[in-house]
């Protein structure tokens, strides 16, 4: 589909040859100077990388999350973008999204989407920058500071040839993109607010192929949600197991979720089961992502809990699959 919207078509270009390299198509004399500038800049975009990513941002340390927020800000403030930082009421236990505008009145209005916050929280174990000169590995470079970054330097290489002028961008960067603060009504808020005023929505989280192996882009998002299953069970001791006290609720737990493996498995549907605690007493803290769990080899466990993700392509499928969970 061809658009007149330079601002779409520059990101576009500058998407293709960020991935796949200069050269794979001729580029027109616009395309040429956007490819120009984006070389120039490009070492100060991997200095900006490395120090977004030394911030430790998971999305439980609000106070990373909003460093690395300030660093991003004064990027847009410097390329003439309003900026404003939302925060989150205390008790939702989230930094806040990083909010960039610039409003004209020419062709489509633009949203770019993005987060702050990574997976990685102040414990993990994952180094947090790694380069070997070619390749770089840490917490968020790829999901998605990467992304963020890429962000920034598009919009600095179309600034610099004039095609931001009189055109309308807007920027959400998010804080609780992995783990969505409650209720989501509130957290969300400032994203649909953005989208309502958009005609288009760009998502620059990460890179993908096709089933060729080729450098692709996404023309669709899936929706995501959460399950979580409880089981509560006879208990008695382990020697009754299989028998009058029945199987416990780890091998209940395990029958469920392995039957939504062989039963429920769909193109464009996943739900992962990512955390299990059970035993003769279980407590699970949804705001750390943390659970405790006490028992003992000779007792059948009486308590289960399970939770995971739920990935879906339509609301349709969305809720059929809920459905059939239940």
């Amino acid at each position: 589909m061809k658009t007149p919207n330079a601002i779409r078509r520059g990101l576009a270009v500058l998407l293709v040859t960020l991935a796949a390299g200069a050269g794979a198509q001729a580029l027109s004399a616009e395309e040429a100077q956007l490819l120009a500038r984006v070389r120039q800049h490009t070492p100060t975009a991997l200095q900006l990388l490395e120090r977004s990513v030394l911030i430790n941002s998971g999305t439980l340390n609000p106070a990373g999350v909003r460093e690395v927020g300030a660093l991003f800000r004064k990027e847009f403030d410097d390329l003439g973008f309003a900026t404003r930082w939302v925060e989150m009421p205390v008790e939702m236990r989230r930094a806040g999204h990083l909010v960039a505008e610039r409003i004209g009145g020419q062709g489509q209005r633009v949203l770019i989407i993005g987060h702050l916050d990574t997976v990685f929280e102040k414990d993990s174990p994952v180094p947090p920058w790694k380069s070997d000169g070619r390749r770089v590995h840490g917490q968020g470079v790829s999901d998605m500071k990467g992304g963020d970054v890429i962000v920034l330097l598009a919009l600095r290489a179309l600034n610099d040839i004039g095609a931001l002028n009189g055109r309308t961008v807007r920027v959400v960067f998010t804080g609780d993109e992995e783990r969505v603060g409650h209720p989501t009504e509130v957290a969300r808020a400032a994203l649909v607010d953005a989208a309502r005023q958009s005609d288009v929505a760009l998502a620059f989280e990460g890179a993908t192929k096709d089933d060729a192996g080729r450098d692709a882009a996404t023309v669709g998002r899936r929706a995501s949600g959460g399950w979580h299953l409880t089981v509560t069970a006879r208990t008695g001791h382990s020697a009754g197991v299989f028998g009058r006290d029945g199987f416990g609720a780890v091998y209940e737990a395990a029958r469920v979720v392995n039957a939504f493996r062989e039963q429920l498995i769909e193109p464009d549907l996943t739900f992962n089961a990512a955390t299990m605690v059970a035993g003769t007493s279980v407590k699970w803290d949804d705001a750390e992502s943390q659970g405790q769990a006490f028992g003992k080899t000779n007792v059948i466990p009486r308590d289960a809990t399970v939770r995971g993700d739920l990935r879906y392509l339509t609301a349709e499928q969305g809720a059929r699959v809920r459905e059939r969970m239940q």
